[in-house]
Order: structure tokens, then sequence, then C-alpha cells
């Protein structure tokens, strides 16, 4: 396993979630993401190397990264062909974001995160727009409930989050590991507390804290490319405590469509990665459990991401 040296490359990353490969288009429908990570840094300056000392408190010797993202999200009823969200179902919503974070390295085991998001939800999220675009594409009616969509809010959450490896196993070029996640989120977009631990077996497993995830999570996003060729398979799941979801909730200063949610909230996940040189790619199961009361199944979503350390 590597240990801290400092990462001389930047991470680039595309990450695409949607819940069609499993046949389902409902509930948070899709998600998109672009995403960098710089190269770390000891003793950053600016805002950067005031939040990773004041916020995550990290030391001068501490490798600090910086992050920025931008995405949008989906979400729809399972009923798309009424004029309207049907009677306990989800909210159509869109939510078209930006993300900064910093990502402070404390030691081999430890991965501190802060992270901001800021975006808008309605008509500006354009999510209507690029769902018509990919049923058409692929022969689907376009869904009719649109003009009952959230109404546009500049909403924002502000997320903690602290990753901890505890190694299992090595047998040779074999590891084994898991990574247990504690975080806090306060915002009008999302307030929720979670738990996470996933265990992963693979071989040269490195410095990074697992693949990037989307809605509700915000993970890390680096990992270093030392190695010319590497993989693992991973399982996991996440507990959360959610006050308020505003996908859930609706609007935080007008009425909007809404259902009642619920307030813990099991998520699983299982996938694999796989790291060739300069690149990674990974793919992810995520299930999750009942959100709100009248979900009637699991909701599922395949995750994959594209990334490059340049």
């Amino acid at each position: 396993m590597t240990g801290t040296a400092l990462a001389e490359d930047a991470t680039y990353t595309v990450v695409i979630e949607n819940d069609y490969v499993f046949n389902q288009d409902r509930d948070y429908s899709s998600g998109f993401q672009l995403d960098y990570v710089s190269p770390a840094k000891q003793g950053r300056d600016g805002l950067t190397g005031r939040i990773a000392r004041d916020v995550l408190q990290a030391t001068s010797s501490d490798p600090v990264r910086k992050r920025i993202a931008v995405g949008q999200y989906i979400f729809i009823p399972e009923d798309t062909s009424s004029p309207g969200t049907p009677g306990g179902q989800h909210p159509y919503a869109g939510f078209l974001y930006g993300t900064y974070g910093v990502l402070a390295q404390k030691g081999q085991d430890r991965l501190d995160s802060f992270h901001i998001q800021v975006g808008l939800t309605g008509e500006p999220s354009l999510a209507e727009e690029v769902q018509d675009v990919f049923h058409n594409a692929f022969g689907d009616d376009e869904a009719q409930g649109w003009d009952s969509q959230l109404d546009t809010e500049l909403a924002f959450a502000a997320t903690y989050d602290q990753a901890r490896k505890y190694p299992v196993f090595q047998w040779g070029d074999l590891e084994s590991e898991v990574i247990a996640n504690a975080g806090l989120t306060a915002g009008t977009l999302l307030t929720q507390a979670h738990v996470a631990a996933n265990w992963r077996l693979g071989f040269d497993l490195g410095d990074d804290f697992g693949p990037v995830k989307l809605y509700p999570y915000v993970s890390a996003g680096q990992w270093d490319n030392q190695s010319r060729l590497s993989g693992y398979i991973y399982l996991g799941g996440t507990v959360r405590a959610v006050a308020r979801d505003i996908f859930l909730d609706g609007n935080t200063f007008s009425d909007s469509e809404s259902v009642d949610k619920e307030f813990f909230v099991p998520d699983w996940n299982a996938g694999a990665v796989v790291q060739l040189g300069v690149a990674q790619v990974s793919f992810t199961y995520q299930e999750r459990g009942q959100s709100y009361e009248t979900q009637d199944t699991p909701h599922k979503t395949a995750s994959v991401n594209f990334s490059l350390g340049l």
C-alpha cells in the first residue's frame, strides 16, 4: 500500500448515474457531474488553506487538495403520463449546481473533507430539457408533469465528512480493508447525518478512498496513479438520518409539491474499480431504501466513473 507522498497529478472525473439500466425511471432518475481535484500541496494559502486549517484542523505537513465540480440531478415520479405530480409520488425536480471542496489527508489512513454545494432548482436547472433530449434519443415518451416541478430556488448545503481506513489483511499483492465514514450535512438543500462502511478487496489499493458517488453523498474524488495496474471490488452500506431534503420536502420559502419523507434511510452499494496507467474506471450498483412513506420498492441506480490522473 502506498504512503502519503504528495501527488503531482490532478484528477479529472466524469460521473454518470442513472436508473434506466435497471428498468426504472422514477425518484432520483439521473445525475451527471464533471469533477476536478487538484494535486496535493502542503501549507496551502487562500480560502483552501483557511478551510484546511480552521475547519479541517490540518497541519502544515498534511497534503491538501482543492476540489471543484459542476453537475445536475433529475427527479421524477413513477407515473409521468399525467399533467402534474400524482399523489404520493416523488415530486418533479431538477438541480443544477456547483461544488467547492477541500480535502485534507491526515496520514495514510484518514481523509477529512469539507464541501459547499450551491445551485438552482426549478426551470433554471434545465432538468426538463435534458430529460427530453435523452427520452427522445431512446424513443421514450416525454414526461408530462414538469409544470409541477419545484419552484426556482437558490439552495445550498455544507458537508463535513471523515473517512478512515482499517486494514483487514494483506497476502502478497492482495489486500483487504474497510473504509468507514461519518459526517454531517446542513443547508436548505439537505440536512442529514450519515455513517457508512465499505469493505474492499483487491491489489494495490493505493491512497484513494473509493469512487465518486453523487446525491445524496459527497465523496472524495481523488486517487493516486503511481501503479501501472490496480483494481478492487467493494461492498458496503450507509445509514442516513435525514432532517430535510428539498427534493422530498419541497421548496424552502414557497409552497410546492412534496411527500412525507422517512427519517432513517438505509442504502447499500457494490462495485468494482480498475486502474490502468493514468486512467481509472468504476461501476457501482446502488440501492436506496425507503426514503419517503409512499415509496413501494427500493430504488436502484447505476453509477459509472471515468477518471484521469494527469
